[in-house]
């Protein structure tokens, strides 16, 4: 403020020395004139740089502020979701086998690129030598041909996430078309973020009848196992 205030009174002693030296006709004093409204000029353009860099320092400010108040879940939350809406909504599993997603095809009992769900396991698993953040979609394929789609990362910082997303059921040809309690997670994206690092495993696990079943294995007696999918073949 103090330099707005210095350049106004510079401009108007520039002003009184230019009209002086008019009036009276001198050289020097016209001189005096012109060098006070050179700096006036140098001074503005001083003003305008260190309004620029302390608004764009409030506006970091501001920026962190907000990115501050956004936890480590919500972030999670946002990604999850994306990747899920990312997809497109007629996955076929071709397009889903070419992606590299684990798929087991309901229509004709086929698993699909089971050595990623085991890279997944082996690189995120509690007892890993060098355990690292990894993520896997996985598809699953009913008898009608309609894929529910897990997303199940794990990140070293905070731990697993799960996401579901349902939303391409065609309910009207299942047997949840019978039924007026249509579970909320068939109907949007539902993303769980609280599977503690230090507690949890993805395992399969042969469940009989050549049944195999995707779990969040929890490894203590405060959590409980969480199954992801579920598929035969």
């Amino acid at each position: 403020m103090i330099l707005v205030y210095l350049i106004f009174l510079l401009i108007v002693i520039g002003i009184v020395f230019l009209v002086l030296g008019g009036v009276k006709k001198s050289k020097k004093l016209s001189i005096i004139g012109i060098i006070i409204f050179i700096i006036v000029i140098v001074l503005s353009i001083c003003l305008a740089i260190r309004t620029s860099y302390e608004k764009k320092h409030e506006e970091e400010n501001v920026l962190n502020k907000v990115n501050s108040n956004i936890s480590n879940e919500e972030i999670a939350i946002e990604h999850y979701k994306n990747n899920l809406q990312e997809i497109p909504k007629e996955l076929t599993v071709e397009e889903a086998i070419k992606r590299n997603f684990f798929v087991f095809d309901g229509v004709e009992e086929k698993v699909y690129n089971e050595e990623r769900l085991k890279t997944f396991i082996e690189n995120t698993k509690l007892d890993a030598t060098n355990r690292i953040s990894d993520e896997i979609i996985i598809v699953i394929y009913n008898i009608e041909g309609d894929p529910i789609i897990y997303d199940v990362g794990f990140d070293e910082n905070t731990g697993y996430v799960l996401a579901t997303d349902g939303t391409r059921i065609d309910i009207s040809k299942t047997e949840l078309g019978t039924s007026s309690n249509v579970p909320k997670e068939y109907l949007k994206v539902v993303v769980n973020t609280n599977f503690p690092k230090d507690y949890y495993d993805v395992i399969v696990e042969d469940t009989g009848f050549e049944s195999h079943a995707i779990y969040l294995k929890s490894h203590s007696s405060e959590f409980n196992d969480v199954e992801i999918a579920r598929y035969t073949y």
